[in-house]
């Protein structure tokens, strides 16, 4: 089976393929950061209409937020939170959350069945997290494994060999999507 491939345009932005289309299951605006010449997937970016038509903030579902510098002090986040994101691997769909210091012994990582989700939560209930399945794709618990190394605690599930051809297919679609230079990058509206 193939995927049916969205209308997309890309511009070659920092080194990196910069492609934008409109996902047409849910009509949300996808911006893919991807390598130039191979087409391996950085990160991801979605946003949705809101129910008056306004465009939301852009969400990442798919790599990790690059910190933005400030150009003035602000409040923000502590460095010290966990931080979530997910990063696939050719053969496996994984998960990371750094800042994340309890031993190896406090983790309990579960399949909760009835809602297709990886539950994890630390026995010091100091945090908890459900992780959705990717795609819908069904969550087998003997195929989850996690680690923790150096504050960061990484959840993998096997993928099915289905989405391991999906993923293959995407991947060389993005590699031969055609670019456009991105000489003006903020568009100006007339």
């Amino acid at each position: 089976m193939t995927l049916k491939k969205p209308d997309a345009t890309a511009y070659k932005v920092g080194g990196y393929k910069q492609i934008m289309y409109v996902d047409a299951k849910t009509g949300n605006d996808v911006m893919e950061v991807c390598e130039l010449d191979t087409g391996i997937l950085v990160a991801r970016r979605e946003r949705s209409k809101t129910i008056y038509g306004a465009t939301s903030q852009w969400e990442c579902t798919y790599g990790q937020i690059p910190s933005e510098k400030k150009e003035i002090e602000t409040i923000e986040l502590s460095s010290k939170n966990p931080i979530f994101f997910r990063q696939d691997t050719p053969n496996q769909w994984s998960w990371r959350v750094r800042n994340i210091p309890y031993p190896p012994e406090n983790y309990e990582v579960t399949v909760d069945e009835a809602k297709n989700q990886i539950v994890v939560r630390t026995r010091n209930k100091k945090y908890f997290k459900r992780i959705d399945a990717p795609n819908g794709e069904k969550m087998v618990p003997s195929e989850v494994n996690w680690n923790w190394n150096f504050n960061a605690l990484v959840i993998t599930h096997n993928k099915p060999p289905r989405v391991i051809a999906q993923d293959k297919d995407m991947q060389q679609w993005r590699a031969k999507l055609p670019c456009k230079e991105d000489n003006e990058p903020d568009c100006k509206t007339q």
